[in-house]
């Protein structure tokens, strides 16, 4: 006796052998405020600076992968000196995860990423007439944690909002014998204040 199978059983097994998994993806951009926490050697340095960003990731459910890169016009806080005046900027890039939780239409999420901090500084101004002007680069350690929410706005685009605590580790320890050196030996903490609007897939 030979034992028969449902045509539509056969349907459904082949339909779901042959289909992957449907991918979710999503890219953003980030405004906002980065305001230095820790330790004293950042904090004294940097004041509360503009930070711009993008942000893209996917994956085939709620924890996805996530690529970051961000760019942070750091303020340098050199007081009761005016005959120094100085530039600097941090670029970083990230590789994470972000795991998303829908609540209602909206979607709350947390992030953790980790990567390269790259911090660059330039000096200059003018002793009795003579002009002088040095910059200096340095790569460090990135790591981040954060937390945040999205709003449906129409279609696939979205806008929310972003708290992260960025955190940024540089052993250069200031040359004595090069004038030109900076001092990049810290442990940068930041709090990010952070506007978003992004697009899913």
């Amino acid at each position: 006796m030979r034992a028969t199978i449902p045509a539509f059983t056969i349907a459904i097994a082949t339909t779901t052998a042959a289909t992957p998994a449907v991918a979710d993806g999503y890219a953003e951009a980030v405004v906002g405020l980065a305001v230095p926490v820790a330790d004293d050697d950042y904090d004294n340095y940097a004041d509360d600076s503009l930070k711009l960003g993008l942000r893209a990731g996917g994956g085939a459910g709620p924890a996805m992968l996530e690529l970051t890169g961000d760019f942070t016009l750091v303020n340098p806080e050199f007081e009761g000196n005016d005959l120094v005046d100085s530039s600097a900027q941090r670029y970083r890039i990230l590789v994470g995860a972000r795991h998303h939780v829908p609540v209602g239409k909206a979607s709350l999420f947390v992030r953790v990423g980790g990567g390269i901090d790259i911090a660059h500084a330039r000096v200059y101004g003018s002793v009795f007439g003579v002009d002088y002007e040095y910059s200096d680069t340095d790569p460090g350690i990135a790591a981040e944690a954060g937390l945040g929410i999205t709003v449906p706005i129409g279609g696939k685009l979205y806008v929310g909002g972003h708290l992260a605590v960025p955190m940024a580790f540089h052993f250069d320890e200031d040359d004595t014998s090069d004038d030109t050196d900076v001092f990049f030996d810290y442990t940068g903490v930041d709090l990010d204040v952070l506007f978003t609007i992004g697009t899913r897939q």
